[in-house]
C-alpha cells in the first residue's frame, strides 16, 4: 500500500510542465493571518517547481456554512441552495485574488484549458463552468446538484477534467485518521467524517496524484506542512 506522500516522488522528480488544482479551504479564509500563510506556500511552490501551471479553487467556509443554516432553518429547493452556494464561492475566489500572487482569475472554462498550457497561478471560478454545459458536456464522472457537492469535489472534478494532480489545502488534519495512515482508501471514511464531501469518493478513484496539505496554524507565516 502507498501513501499519499509517496505518490509524488515520479511528479516532484520531473521537469516537464504540469498541471496542479489546489483546492483553498475556505475554513481559512477566517483566521488571521492565514492567507499570509498560504500565499507564503504558493511562493514556495513556485519557486520549487516553477514549471507548473497551478490553479486555484476556494471553499465557501464560513459564507456557504451561512446558506446551509439558511436552508435548515427554510427550506430551499436543492438547485436554488446548490446554485447559490456556487455563486458565494466565485465571490470568495475573486477576493482572495487580493492577497494571492495570482497571474488571473478566470470564469471561463476554454480559457482555463488555453491558460494551463504554460506555467502561472490562476483562480478559477467554477460558476460558468459547472452552470452552462462545460463541467457536465464533458467526460468522466459528473457532477450531481446538492449538499454533497463542495469545492473539494468540484476541485477534483477540475484535476480530472485536466489530468492535474490535485492538492486539498486544509486548516486542520482529519482527526479520526494519524497523518501516517492517510491512502488514497481512506477517501469513504473521510467523507463519513465530513473532513471531505460526500462525493468526493466518487472522483478520487480517476485522480492520478492527490495531496493533503495541512495543518495550516493560524496567526502566522508558517509554511503548511505536506501530508
Amino acid at each position: 500500500m502507498r501513501s499519499l506522500g509517496s505518490l509524488l516522488s515520479d511528479w516532484e522528480a520531473s521537469n516537464h510542465m504540469s498541471i496542479e488544482v489546489i483546492k483553498i479551504g475556505g475554513s481559512l479564509l477566517t483566521q488571521p493571518g492565514a492567507m499570509n500563510a498560504v500565499r507564503a506556500w504558493l511562493q514556495a511552490e513556485q519557486s520549487a517547481s516553477p514549471h507548473v501551471a497551478r490553479v486555484l479553487v476556494f471553499g465557501g467556509g464560513a459564507v456557504v456554512d451561512g446558506l446551509r443554516a439558511i436552508d435548515v432553518a427554510n427550506q430551499l429547493p436543492a438547485t436554488a441552495s446548490h446554485w447559490a452556494a456556487i455563486e458565494m464561492l466565485d465571490a470568495l475566489g475573486r477576493a482572495a485574488a487580493n492577497w494571492l500572487p495570482t497571474d488571473e482569475v478566470i470564469d471561463d472554462w476554454a480559457v482555463l484549458r488555453r491558460e494551463v498550457q504554460a506555467p502561472g497561478l490562476v483562480i478559477f471560478l467554477p460558476h460558468g463552468f459547472l452552470h452552462h454545459g462545460g463541467e457536465a458536456n464533458s467526460p468522466g464522472t459528473r457532477l450531481p446538484v446538492g449538499w454533497e457537492v463542495t469545492s473539494d469535489s468540484i476541485a477534483a472534478r477540475l484535476a480530472e477534467l485536466l489530468n492535474a494532480r490535485l492538492t486539498l489545502l486544509k486548516s486542520t488534519p482529519p482527526r479520526e485518521f494519524p497523518e501516517e495512515s492517510l491512502d488514497l482508501r481512506d477517501w469513504r471514511a473521510l467523507a463519513e467524517a465530513g473532513w471531505i464531501d460526500g462525493f468526493f469518493p466518487e472522483l478520487a478513484e480517476n485522480l492520478r496524484e492527490i495531496r493533503l496539505i495541512c495543518p495550516l496554524s493560524a496567526g502566522n507565516d508558517n509554511i503548511p506542512k505536506n501530508s
